[in-house]
């Protein structure tokens, strides 16, 4: 499939524009029909393109995709759109071949950095779409480690008493 005719999906990560690559800035820039959600479509730059909010209905934005083939269809995703993301799900459901993926640093590239830890043989998982039980159940199937540490990343919303049930195989 040329390019012309992919749909191009875009990481911007926290540092908002300043952080986009020449290539990504372009492709919005070129853009005919903007996806995405309404806080990304508001921080681009881009006054001829179509500008259509996609919120968590995942089947309206395949729809989308589908009804305009003929022009330059961008989705605008945060940080690595293929980590738990958008892309994901899209190459799953049309295929691979029908799209380019522009990434930025994911969210847990940008975690690890902050607390300063290698993430080489981290065990990543997303809580959203599945019951926090399975997460030491997942752990303790893993290889056993050469680090015993035990890290969780947790988004800011799950409390304390939550996390506090996860317990982890000793390694």
């Amino acid at each position: 499939m040329p390019d012309s005719q992919k749909v191009h999906i875009v990481g911007i990560g926290d540092d908002g524009l300043d952080g986009l690559t020449a290539t990504s800035s372009q492709l919005i820039a070129q853009a005919d029909l903007l996806l995405g959600g309404a806080e990304l479509l508001a921080s681009v730059e881009n006054e001829k393109a179509e500008r259509i909010e996609i919120g968590a209905d995942l089947d309206r934005l395949v729809q989308l995709i589908a009804e305009n083939t003929d022009r330059r269809v961008l989705i605008l995703a945060t940080g690595d759109p293929l980590f738990y993301g958008t892309a994901r799900f899209l190459c799953d459901r049309l295929g691979k071949d029908r799209f380019e993926v522009v990434p930025h640093v994911s969210s847990m590239q940008l975690a690890f950095a902050r607390v300063k830890e290698s993430w080489d043989e981290a065990y990543l998982t997303n809580l959203a779409n599945q019951p926090l039980d399975r997460v030491p159940r997942k752990w303790e199937s893993l290889p056993r480690r050469k680090c015993p540490r035990v890290r969780l990343l947790a988004p800011s919303w799950i409390d304390k008493s939550t996390t506090s049930r996860l317990t982890f195989a000793k390694t």
